[in-house]
């Protein structure tokens, strides 16, 4: 069964009111048979029997549209079981990862729900009908935002479940749609934060997905290449909220899509990320900059990429002033945190340096060897919060 594009099909279909005037006379008229004459006619008589007669059509018609309002809502009760039973019928074919068959279900459901557009996505996309699950997250998204039921803090807690469950592809599909329903359902000052939130999940699912290899792998691929960007897009439409906070948020949204680029392996579109973050914290902050910590996190996420590209000199100048910025900066939550990433990013310092020299060590930092620095430094998260939290990977 071809997929079919159902703008329409998501509303319910409304039967117009049936307009009376001027089709049923009033009582002082005569009514419009054809075979009455009302030249013929004289007397109380006659005109007694000519109301009763029109009284009678009257009523006749009026059963008619009773009985017409009886047969849609027992045809909307009827439609309602057919699409229950096609429902429960596609999620279970679902569980039994028979995708093909239950998109084909899903597709006779109508009107469709928000839900059943995700299941469908999800469907599309499993038998590798992207284009068609692009256009049932768009449809999803829609229809999330007319939901007078679904709160922000369901579509939360759904999109940590589906994370913790490690069912990445419902995950990043809620992801998705997130941001257009906090565009329209919150605050600005609110809203610009939870998307950065998002986006943390966001990164964090497709990391996940890459190191699982595989279809999940290529999964994660799509999403990143063909979806993300249109997160930042939505994100930017925010208007009124407090300009340091939003650009605060966007920097940190680019080095999130910057860590997703990496996970993929895509270091050139991964650099643009965190050199656009670096310009968006520069052209607001001036001077303030160097006491950020994310700044320098970016700095340091540079360097990454430019080693990973072979670009060691480059990497060494990043990694640098990395370590400058970051021993600069005022925002770390303690001490502590500050010193763990400023140890992060000299130990990769060491580790590039005995790289471009073969004669050099990877440095003799706190004792320990390379196995345990990379180790280290490839689970360890530097962030402003338990759910904002900004990645530095190797």
């Amino acid at each position: 069964m071809a997929y079919k594009d159902r703008e329409e099909s998501n509303t319910i279909p409304v039967v117009e009111k049936i307009d009376l005037s001027g089709v049923v006379p009033s009582c002082d008229d005569p009514p419009r048979s054809s075979g009455y004459n009302s030249g013929l006619i004289s007397g109380s008589t006659a005109n007694s029997s000519s109301r009763g007669r029109w009284v009678g059509s009257e009523l006749s018609e009026l059963q008619d549209i009773i009985s017409l309002d009886s047969c849609l809502g027992t045809t909307i009760f009827s439609q309602r079981q057919h699409n229950s039973s096609l429902d429960e019928s596609g999620k279970l074919l679902m569980n039994q990862r028979n995708y093909h068959e239950a998109s084909l279900l899903l597709e006779a459901i109508y009107p469709m729900t928000f839900r059943q557009q995700l299941l469908l996505a999800e469907c599309y996309l499993y038998t590798g009908q992207r284009q068609h699950a692009k256009n049932s997250i768009g449809h999803a998204a829609r229809l999330m935002t007319t939901s007078l039921k679904l709160r922000i803090q369901d579509l939360s807690v759904a999109i940590k479940k589906a994370i913790v469950r490690r069912d990445f592809v419902k995950a990043l599909i809620l992801l998705h749609c997130s941001p257009r329903f906090a565009y329209l359902k919150m605050v600005p000052n609110d809203a610009v934060v939870y998307i950065e939130r998002r986006v943390a999940d966001y990164s964090h699912a497709v990391t996940s997905m890459t190191k699982c290899g595989g279809k999940l792998r290529e999964y994660a691929k799509w999403f990143v290449s063909e979806e993300m960007l249109d997160i930042l897009l939505m994100f930017r439409e925010i208007t009124k909220a407090r300009f340091e906070k939003k650009i605060d948020c966007e920097a940190r949204i680019l080095t999130y899509f910057g860590l997703c680029y990496r996970a993929i392996e895509d270091h050139k579109k991964s650099l643009e990320c965190f050199q656009q973050g670096m310009e968006v914290l520069s052209l607001t902050f001036d001077d303030r900059v160097m006491n950020s910590k994310l700044y320098g996190i970016l700095l340091h996420n540079v360097g990454l990429v430019c080693e990973s590209l072979g670009e060691y000199a480059g990497a060494e100048s990043h990694y640098v002033n990395a370590f400058e910025a970051l021993s600069f900066a005022s925002d770390f939550e303690s001490y502590a945190d500050k010193e763990k990433t400023l140890r992060v990013t000299k130990n990769n310092l060491h580790l590039l340096r005995a790289k471009m020299d073969e004669d050099s060590t990877a440095g003799d930092a706190d004792s320990q060897s390379t196995d345990e620095l990379l180790r280290e430094i490839e689970n360890l998260e530097v962030g402003a919060g338990s759910d904002a939290n900004i990645a530095t990977e190797t």
